[in-house]
């Protein structure tokens, strides 16, 4: 198989947005899909929707053993209410007291719009397969896959079972979020976060805004304690987690919560990239802690170092070859940066501003910015 390291790629990319992807031979596959659509033509991508509304894709591979054919799903090409959910039970013959395993297997399916990136994968990968020459066709047939998931929860044990399964993929998706979070990256967060919908906040409160603001508070909690672990000091913590808790009170749409749930996972994640500490030593990670929080008292090398009984010309040469920065222009930096976000955010004087800053002295402190950000304080604020 010519395109064998292609596939595997296809495969993982699939599997981090948590669809599912088989490969099946042809004979097998018509055991589960409905006979309308057995004639599976090459150079062809077949979308369609089974009778829960869930969405499939799939093609023959060429050049394969068996005829095999690669099916990936189900997954949801939009958010789907609790009332739909019921609907399409109930229209498939399922009996209520199965409504609610029903509903977790809804919760467990990823929401993977139309345009979403990992389309843009299987478009590649159809490009190399093809060379450049395919179609994609959309089928109104329906998969029979309601049998496979009846078959999943017909007996009790296997409900347990089920529930345990859907808990797992449950913790295991927000533990991946938590890494994510932990290491900085958004991008992996941004993937993560694509597949959320309000139907995946677990319901543990009759009063739904209530359920919400409850599991906001635990993410909250957790998110805190992710960053901590990727190396950010508890005094950036304590800030935007008490941002985040006053904006969870005041929550009052649940369409409103995955908007703050966003904001929340990206922000502390953000945070992690701009202010971890992690990969320094210990001196070094002591030496920036205190610049953060006591930048209002101007440090100097020579205070650091007294502060922290530390010989002034071997912190120097450590700082300067853990960080690429001597102390001074680290602490420049860091002085525009609080800066840049005070005069965004207040609507504090600017002579107040530089003295948060650590600097008296008005007109230094109009001249420093200006060397880093090209033009002055004041400008910077109403051009923000």
């Amino acid at each position: 198989m010519f395109y064998k390291a292609e596939l595997k790629l296809l495969e993982e990319s699939f599997k981090k947005c948590h669809i599912r992807t088989l490969i099946l031979p042809k004979t097998e596959l018509l055991s589960i899909i409905n006979p309308s659509i057995s004639n599976i033509e090459s150079n062809t991508i077949y979308r369609f929707k089974d009778n829960q509304k869930c969405s499939y894709i799939l093609f023959a591979l060429p050049r394969s053993k068996n005829d095999e054919i690669m099916l990936i799903g189900p997954y949801l090409s939009k958010e789907i209410t609790q009332n739909e959910i019921f609907e399409i039970a109930e229209n498939n013959g399922l009996p209520p007291q199965s409504f609610a395993e029903f509903e977790n297997y809804y919760i467990s399916l990823p929401i993977i719009p139309q345009n979403s990136h990992i389309f843009v994968i299987l478009d590649s990968f159809a490009e190399i397969i093809w060379q450049n020459s395919y179609i994609v066709t959309d089928l109104e047939a329906e998969a029979t896959s309601f049998d496979e998931y009846n078959q999943t929860i017909k007996l009790s044990e296997q409900n347990a079972a089920w529930n345990i399964q859907i808990m797992e993929e449950r913790y295991k998706y927000e533990n991946e979020m938590m890494l994510a979070v932990q290491n900085g990256q958004v991008h992996k967060v941004e993937v993560l976060l694509s597949g959320i919908s309000n139907q995946n906040f677990e319901q543990r409160l009759s009063d739904p805004i209530r359920n919400l603001k409850n599991y906001c508070i635990i993410m909250n909690t957790l998110l805190r304690k992710s960053a901590q672990n990727g190396g950010v000091h508890p005094v950036h913590l304590d800030r935007i987690s008490s941002d985040f808790a006053a904006k969870i009170e005041m929550l009052s749409t649940v369409s409103a919560v995955k908007n703050l749930m966003s904001e929340m996972f990206r922000s502390y994640c953000l945070l992690v990239q701009k202010n971890s500490v992690k990969k320094y030593s210990p001196t070094i990670q002591k030496i920036i802690t205190h610049i953060d929080i006591d930048l209002s008292s101007n440090p100097t090398l020579a205070s650091l170092a007294k502060a922290h009984n530390i010989n002034a010309s071997y912190l120097s040469s450590l700082f300067k070859k853990e960080t690429g920065k001597n102390i001074t222009e680290y602490i420049n930096l860091k002085r525009i940066s609080t800066a840049k976000r005070l005069l965004k955010t207040t609507n504090l004087q600017i002579q107040t501003i530089a003295q948060y800053c650590g600097i008296l002295d008005i007109r230094y402190f109009s001249k420093l910015f200006k060397k880093h950000c090209g033009i002055s304080p004041s400008e910077y604020r109403n051009k923000s």
